[in-house]
């Protein structure tokens, strides 16, 4: 008797629920929309975007550069310490590039202490160069249920797909203001900057971009037909890494469109970028080992050109899970040499050094530059 009044209840919130959607959001509206649906995905394939100035590899004059990134305030305990490594990787890097070259940070986030200690403040157009910014960001979770009645009547939770798609959604947060820099860094927290990315720029105004993990068959046999189904081009370019490097008016014209098609980040960066790069405009180069490369292989700086490592999961040396719950401590701990020549070792220091200072301490260690 219970069990049939249970269910009687669900179905009843089910019609409810039914008539919610049917009265607020008719047929029309969506009929009208899905109309437009190709309009709008290609209103962008004739934009022709033009660096100020096109870079080549040697030269090293007044060249102003942003590492772009998302901070979730509301998870700052789960991803602090990936943004101090990040930070203190960012530090040395500021030391040894050009002195006429320009490195800041932009962290896109909601207010909070953590980012004041570690001086990055709103943004100040007169501040100094190689500075640490706070650029004021609602995740766009908060936007959709602020704006969707539905969304706030049956409480759903933050699904995970739609928390990723803020590194994308940041791109569309004042992205005018992004046009100050030759070139952009849009990155995951989880990342290491080594020491070669002092000095290399994306010759030529490329879009450059490293390995993903994600191109199996049958993910590839079913982007390919999403893409023909929505009219993009698709020119094979596979195992798309996550990071891009590039001037900022071709990686926030690729963000505009894997963010408007809203699926997995990681999917919709490959649908843009396949679309973009058959179309030409922009220029993509895919370099395995520069970019996203492997945080569990030691590779010497000297035999490969290595810019930026990530700490993708793994249960391997060096796992991003197992330094958090402290299972590397006590070998860290024991550790009074570093051959940071050496990829695995170079992230080992800066994640041990890093997580043993306060954001104040970072602060104070930046301040000194």
């Amino acid at each position: 008797m219970i069990r049939r009044r249970r269910r009687s209840f669900f179905i009843f919130l089910f019609i409810l629920i039914l008539l919610y959607i049917f009265i607020h959001y008719p047929y029309s509206t969506y009929s009208s929309s899905h109309s437009n649906l190709f309009d709008e995905i290609h209103h962008e394939d004739n934009l022709h975007v033009t660096p100020k100035y096109c870079f080549t590899k040697t030269e090293k004059k007044n060249i102003r550069r942003a590492i772009i990134v998302h901070f979730p305030v509301e998870r700052s305990s789960v991803y602090i310490s990936e943004l101090k490594w990040l930070y203190l990787s960012w530090i040395e890097i500021i030391k040894n590039q050009p002195i006429d070259w320009q490195t800041d940070i932009l962290i896109y986030s909601l207010p909070s202490s953590l980012l004041d200690e570690l001086g990055c403040y709103e943004y100040n157009n007169k501040a100094t160069k190689n500075n640490c910014f706070r650029i004021n960001y609602n995740s766009l979770w908060d936007k959709i249920k602020n704006n969707n009645k539905l969304l706030r009547l049956i409480q759903i939770y933050v699904p995970k797909w739609c928390r990723h798609l803020d590194s994308l959604g940041i791109l569309l947060e004042n992205s005018d203001f992004l046009n100050q820099y030759d070139y952009i860094l849009r990155t995951d927290l989880d990342v290491f900057l080594t020491p070669h990315f002092a000095h290399y720029i994306p010759f030529d105004c490329s879009f450059q971009i490293g390995l993903g993990g994600y191109s199996l068959d049958y993910t590839l046999n079913k982007l390919s037909r999403i893409a023909q189904t929505l009219n993009l081009l698709d020119v094979n370019l596979t195992h798309i890494g996550s990071t891009w490097y590039g001037p900022p008016q071709q990686i926030v014209l690729v963000g505009r469109l894997a963010l408007w098609l809203s699926v997995v980040s990681m999917y919709a960066s490959h649908l843009a970028i396949n679309h973009y790069a058959g179309h030409g405009q922009i220029k993509l180069i895919q370099k395995p080992y520069l970019i996203d490369y492997s945080c569990t292989t030691n590779t010497s700086f000297h035999e490969v050109e290595i810019i930026h490592i990530h700490a993708w999961h793994t249960n391997q040396m060096f796992s991003k899970f197992f330094f958090k719950n402290g299972s590397y401590d006590e070998i860290l701990r024991k550790r009074t040499q570093w051959n940071t020549n050496y990829s695995l070792d170079f992230i080992l220091r800066i994640a041990w050094q890093s997580n043993q200072m306060t954001t104040k301490q970072l602060y104070y260690l930046k301040s000194q530059i």
